[in-house]
């Protein structure tokens, strides 16, 4: 028995010891706080196949854009088309540019509560607290604009303490960035405040040999952000944001020999002016009842365009320029797309709080209305032939969800949404479309 009670005592021995070890490197990690379902909630809790950027990570790549950080997200893509990458991909189901076409985005993009799906510029990362990649379709929150999935922007809080940031740098091609942060309390228990600008600007990496100019691709961006909480009564919180985006990019990145040097005669332009409202109010109604509500506003004038031909006619007198001209055609052109976008949307949802769950208080309840109108309008300025035209959506939707706690660690969040879907389109060239569709989802 001694050899056997000896190994014994050794194996007991290495496991108390490895216990030791184990307790001494127990370190306590902050809960990360989502905001992809309707109750705030740990990254951990939350039944969604989530991403969670945070502004650590911005700060560590030294992030401009959201297009710098969501190779971070599996499964997501993101494409160009412009000067920033402004179109999203979530598991192979998403936009990869836009022409004279409407879309109506498979991935959403959320700001500060704001919907900039079809303004993927306007996603800069200065003062952003966090950036939430959700894959897979968010038919109960997010409706039909959460098809293939929604990214989720949050810029940071007001806090009461003061807080000031300011950061610059510079780098290769001439880029160089200043941005300053400041907030805390207004007036005294009563209203907080936060706010940020922040200016980056880049010549870009193209070289325009035609024009001997080498920042015709060059990165004009200006970002405000602001954010007012008030605490109107012990009851009532309201919170007030405001969006002011000023970009004035070039676009001269296509070549035809896949270089870094351009030979277009009519270089590009993707410009954004954008200013974006939203106020959102919390009411404690009573123990049983928390009222929430959200309005946004947002409008937007793009420009978009580039040097369709990729170079420049060649001068048949002189054999020099065949370079400007490679394919020896004499081929010009050049195409323009202005928009001007208009969206306001509005929410009103119930939440119940301890006094209200039902079924024996095993079950939370959420019911709500949701209305957004997205108006679109275009000219398109083309050397062969003009075009304009207008796109209007509306969808209203009814939701609700329940989540049950059917044991202490095991809860069933069961969902549904009824989206009512209008589209108008009406151009130039004497195409009118009218759709109506009923729209379910759920979880």
């Amino acid at each position: 028995m001694k050899p056997i009670t000896k190994r014994l005592s050794l194996i007991g021995l290495l496991l108390t010891n490895s216990a030791f070890a184990a307790e001494a490197l127990k370190i306590d990690l902050p809960a990360v706080i989502t905001s992809a379902d309707f109750r705030p909630s740990t990254a951990q809790e939350t039944p969604v196949s989530l991403t969670e950027i945070n502004e650590e990570t911005i700060e560590a790549r030294n992030a401009q854009h959201l297009e710098e950080v969501l190779n971070l997200a599996p499964n997501v893509n993101v494409s160009s088309g412009a000067s920033r990458g402004q179109y999203y991909q979530i598991r192979g189901m998403g936009e990869r540019s836009q022409f004279t076409a409407p879309i109506n985005p498979s991935v959403g993009l959320i700001i500060d509560g704001i919907d900039f799906s079809r303004s993927g510029g306007a996603a800069t990362l200065f003062d952003i607290q966090s950036v939430e990649v959700l894959r897979g379709p968010q038919g109960t929150k997010f409706g039909a604009n959460g098809l293939a999935g929604t990214i989720n922007m949050r810029s940071k809080e007001p806090t009461k303490d003061f807080e000031m940031h300011a950061e610059t740098g510079f780098a290769e091609y001439n880029t160089r960035n200043f941005g300053v942060a400041a907030g805390g309390t207004v007036v005294e228990d009563k209203l907080l405040g936060r706010a940020s600008l922040y200016s980056h600007k880049s010549d870009g990496y193209m070289e325009n040999d035609f024009l001997g100019r080498d920042n015709t691709n060059n990165q004009d961006e200006l970002t405000f952000r602001s954010k007012f909480k008030l605490f109107a009564t012990d009851d009532l919180t309201i919170d007030l944001s405001y969006i002011h985006l000023d970009i004035d990019n070039g676009y001269d990145a296509f070549t035809l020999a896949n270089t870094r040097k351009s030979f277009a005669d009519e270089p590009g332009e993707d410009k954004q002016r954008t200013n974006a409202v939203g106020i959102k109010t919390n009411w404690n109604a009573s123990d049983a009842v928390t009222i929430q509500t959200e309005a946004t506003y947002l409008h937007s004038d793009l420009v978009y365009s580039y040097d369709e031909d990729w170079g420049n006619p060649r001068d048949r007198n002189d054999p020099a320029s065949a370079i400007y001209d490679p394919l020896g055609i004499g081929y010009d052109s050049f195409d323009r797309y202005d928009r001007e976008r208009e969206n306001y949307s509005f929410e009103l949802r119930a939440l119940s709080d301890k006094a209200g769950r039902i079924f024996n208080d095993s079950t939370n309840w959420t019911v709500g209305l949701y209305h957004i109108n997205q108006d679109e309008k275009f000219d398109r300025t083309y050397t062969y032939g003009d075009q304009d035209g207008a796109y209007n959506t509306q969808n209203t939707a009814v939701y609700g969800q329940l989540d049950t706690a059917l044991t202490e660690k095991l809860t069933l969040v069961s969902g549904a949404r009824t989206e009512y879907f209008k589209a108008n389109y009406d151009d130039s060239n004497a195409v009118k479309e009218n759709i109506h569709e009923v729209l379910f989802g759920g979880k």
